[in-house]
């Protein structure tokens, strides 16, 4: 397979995967091609790294997906996933690294490049080809029907035992070989058929393959591990801020105020009881929300909305909306679900981001749902104003101001009233 059709799919795999949303930062293939034992039946396997979302961070929430594609399939995981994983030392991982045909952020191929294969972790592939070796798998009933067995699970074995037996015998630490001239046909032929083998021959081999394998780690062997933690939390946090924060040369409305609000979790029928609320229902709950903030907000201020706005879906988000005042920002929560639907109408705000850095009057703020970056917001002198955590207020952590409704009697609050009582 030429090397320009390799780079090609892998470049047509980062354009499948930021259809579906994601920010791609890294592709690196694994497989056949770098051991050059592909022929005309061989996929194009590669593994993505895609930057994990806010989010996706505040709340731990995994990406680990396999897509299946025309060519091959895409191991897709996060940052923060891919890294614990390749720390461990699996050799596949790190494979997707060191291998030539790659697409992405250097410097990510460059961090992820201090990891070195644990040896044990090819001895336990190999174990599990051993498994597969004579296990019908759905996907190998043709390959059962014509041998009995997986030749290609054979393949394998002999391929990781090759790389654990070069690299113990020379003190090397490759991920993979590259195969040429005679061993390379004979890997190839291997992978298809028996080549004149019996299954019994094939698993005595593979079992000889396995304790040899053991032999030469031996019971002393210790993988050395790296820690890049903080240069993974750096890289993420200025990836985040970078792609969140575009800061827009936008004149501010000289003729209005600014006011800010959080969680006014409309139509959420338990929020009433959630937060001990003084209401008699729900229909009172909006009545005063609704009241206050007409009271508070004329059609030319600016309200910027810090999360979870509302609980209905798109035609009783659009009502509310229809009441309020200002010109409205909306910064997202973890419960606007009403965006996801198609139909609703986007433009009943200016903006909808996940954070926004807002300068006004000299002064500079963060505009997030949480409070995540508040140990960067007092190094630089900025101000965090946040919902999310409701009646709470986080008393250890300097320059954060929660903006949630239920602590300001149910109603947006100005930004002169921040800077008054932060003494701004």
């Amino acid at each position: 397979m030429e090397k320009q059709e390799v780079f090609k799919t892998l470049s047509s795999y980062k354009k499948t995967l930021e259809q579906k949303g994601y920010k791609v930062i890294y592709i690196g293939l694994y497989g056949s091609q770098n051991y050059n034992l592909d022929d005309e039946h061989s996929d194009i396997d590669c593994k993505a790294i895609i930057l994990p979302s806010l989010n996706d961070v505040i709340f731990r929430k995994i990406v680990s997906k396999t897509y299946e594609c025309e060519k091959g399939s895409i191991d897709v995981k996060d940052l923060i996933t891919f890294y614990d994983v390749i720390k461990k030392g699996n050799f596949s991982y790190i494979e997707s690294i060191e291998t030539e045909y790659s697409i992405g952020d250097k410097y990510i191929e460059e961090l992820f490049s201090q990891f070195k294969p644990n040896f044990k972790s090819i001895l336990g592939a190999m174990m599990e080809k051993r498994k597969a070796l004579t296990r019908q798998f759905p996907s190998k009933v043709k390959e059962f029907q014509q041998f009995d067995c997986d030749p290609k699970q054979y393949h394998h074995i002999v391929r990781l035992y090759d790389v654990l037996d070069c690299n113990i015998t020379n003190n090397k630490q490759f991920s993979y070989l590259s195969y040429e001239d005679d061993k390379r046909q004979y890997m190839i032929d291997i992978k298809r058929e028996l080549c004149g083998k019996t299954v019994k021959q094939l698993e005595q081999d593979a079992d000889l393959k396995i304790s040899n394998g053991k032999h030469l780690i031996g019971y002393d062997y210790l993988y050395e591990y790296v820690n890049i933690d903080d240069d993974i939390n750096n890289y993420i946090e200025s990836e985040i801020k970078k792609d969140l924060i575009k800061v827009e040369v936008k004149p501010f409305n000289k003729s209005g105020k600014i006011f800010f609000i959080a969680d006014t979790h409309f139509h959420h029928t338990n929020i009433l009881e959630y937060d001990n609320l003084p209401f008699d229902d729900l229909e009172h709950y909006h009545k005063t929300l609704i009241d206050n903030w007409n009271n508070a907000v004329n059609n030319n201020d600016e309200i910027y909305i810090l999360g979870d706005f509302s609980f209905g879906n798109h035609k009783q988000t659009t009502e509310i909306l229809s009441q309020l005042n200002g010109i409205k920002y909306l910064i997202k929560g973890n419960h606007d679900f009403f965006l996801d639907h198609k139909n609703f109408d986007k433009s009943k705000f200016e903006f909808i981001k996940e954070l926004h850095e807002l300068r006004y009057d000299g002064k500079t703020y963060i505009l997030c749902h949480y409070p995540v970056v508040a140990n960067d917001i007092k190094r630089k002198n900025k101000i965090m104003l946040h919902g999310h955590i409701h009646n709470k207020i986080l008393l250890n952590l300097e320059n954060t101001f929660n903006v949630g409704v239920t602590l300001h009697n149910f109603a947006p609050i100005s930004i002169e009233k921040i800077n008054e009582m932060y003494e701004l």
